[in-house]
């Protein structure tokens, strides 16, 4: 765990899950400098504090404390308001999702009666947990494009003890065969997640398509078929 921009926001990264602390109001969807910056201090504790990204659906957890009198009578956040900047500061190839459609469930509540002075420091906290799907390594992630008619992108994740030539037959074997439309457990069974994702929800990831990755050894070319 490392604290981050001025001890604002603190992530730990646990066997199966993630938890996000910050210690100053969240910020709002409404104030584009407050966003920014939080964002900033999220995005650089992820990079530093986590090493694993969710390639599944996940249940996200959010408690606010905050005095009564800054919730009703001062310049808080409407709670609904608070949602969009923390999920959106998640996803990356620095950060913990692919992108936030894979937020499954969300329970956001806001706690009144805290006191500064006598309650816990943190003023949010942010729970990430799995609810389908895998919890990897996020080193070396890549994504393939395949498809025709519509493309969809697929997570192939780097293989521990493949020396490069050997991760290389495998992404060609695993991209042809989804081009080729095989079914979601057979891709789950050859080690990579078989959850499609749309090009524009692929924020920033390497993406290889198809056409670009050779066919393996004894392969019939299948590009240009639905």
């Amino acid at each position: 765990m490392t604290i981050s921009n001025d001890k604002l926001v603190e992530v730990t990264q646990f066997s199966n899950s993630v938890e996000i602390v910050g210690y100053r109001t969240p910020a709002s969807l409404q104030s584009s400098r407050s966003k920014r910056a939080q964002t900033a201090q999220l995005t650089e504790a992820f990079a530093r504090d986590t090493d694993r990204i969710f390639l599944g659906d996940v249940s996200v957890e959010i408690e606010w404390l905050v005095n009564d009198e800054e919730r009703y009578l001062g310049d808080a956040p409407d709670v609904d308001n608070i949602v969009k900047p923390i999920l959106d500061a998640m996803c990356g190839p620095e950060g913990i999702l692919v992108d936030d459609v894979q937020v499954q469930q969300i329970d956001v509540r806001w706690m009144g009666g805290w006191n500064p002075a006598t309650g816990p420091r943190y003023q949010y906290c942010v729970r990430i947990t799995p609810v389908t799907g895998e919890f990897i390594w996020r080193e070396g992630l890549t994504f393939v494009q395949v498809g025709v008619d519509k493309k969809v992108c697929y997570a192939v994740p780097c293989q521990p003890g493949l020396d490069a030539k050997m991760q290389e037959q495998f992404t060609a074997r695993f991209a042809h065969q989804a081009h080729q439309g095989w079914q979601e457990l057979w891709l789950r069974s050859r080690g990579v997640s078989a959850i499609p994702f749309l090009p524009r929800r692929v924020h920033n990831f390497p993406v290889r398509d198809i056409s670009e990755i050779p066919l393996p050894d004894g392969w019939e070319s299948s590009l240009g078929e639905g």
